[in-house]
């Protein structure tokens, strides 16, 4: 099965003030560990940029394409959409994850792509499912007619009964806010 990643970094960070993308965590931006970790278990990746595209582009090498989301205020599903009009021709299944989870390894994603499945595989953290998630080519119209401000997790919630879940309390840890920043300094 061919899986790609897309990684959803388009956001402003409106809460936090300045680009999450290009925060530092054990030595690497956030965009650049989401990267590193998906380029190690998927192939092709996607980043998918909107606000500060001109910051965060140069730290993304080849070969990760870039899509940027000129409609990035009006939420995630159009960066969905702009990451998958980007690989879709590609792949048979693809991986959704966002940057902001720096918990989230190379190691976790594994856990989700090594179930091959021609459904949802999910995230499972804090008494719910969400993201890191993998979908099979048969969601990749479902995940194209999302509307704003709906993500992924619209569809699998939709789904949960159906959905193969993935123990991760690693992808419960995001980063929004300064608090959050220092909570993670706290923990490490």
């Amino acid at each position: 099965m061919r899986i790609g990643t897309i990684i959803l970094a388009a956001g402003e960070s409106k809460r936090l003030g300045w680009p999450k993308q290009l925060a530092i965590f054990e030595g690497q931006t956030l965009i650049e560990r989401a990267l590193n970790a998906a380029a190690r278990v998927t192939s092709p990746v996607v980043v998918v940029l909107g606000a500060h595209a001109d910051q965060i582009r140069p730290l993304i090498p080849p070969p990760a394409v870039i899509a940027i989301n000129d409609q990035w205020p009006t939420g995630m599903a159009s960066s969905i959409r702009t990451g998958l009009a980007s690989i879709e021709a590609q792949i048979d299944a693809v991986l959704i994850m966002v940057c902001d989870q720096p918990l989230v390894s190379s190691e976790s994603l594994a856990r989700i792509v090594e179930h091959p499945s021609g459904g949802i595989v999910a995230a499972e953290y804090n008494g719910t499912l969400g993201v890191p998630a993998l979908f099979a080519r048969d969601y990749f119209d479902r995940l194209r007619r999302l509307t704003e401000p709906d993500g992924a997790k619209k569809i699998i919630l939709e789904n949960k009964d159906i959905v193969m879940r993935v123990p991760m309390p690693e992808s419960a840890f995001d980063l929004d806010t300064a608090e959050d920043f220092d909570r993670l300094a706290a923990a490490k």
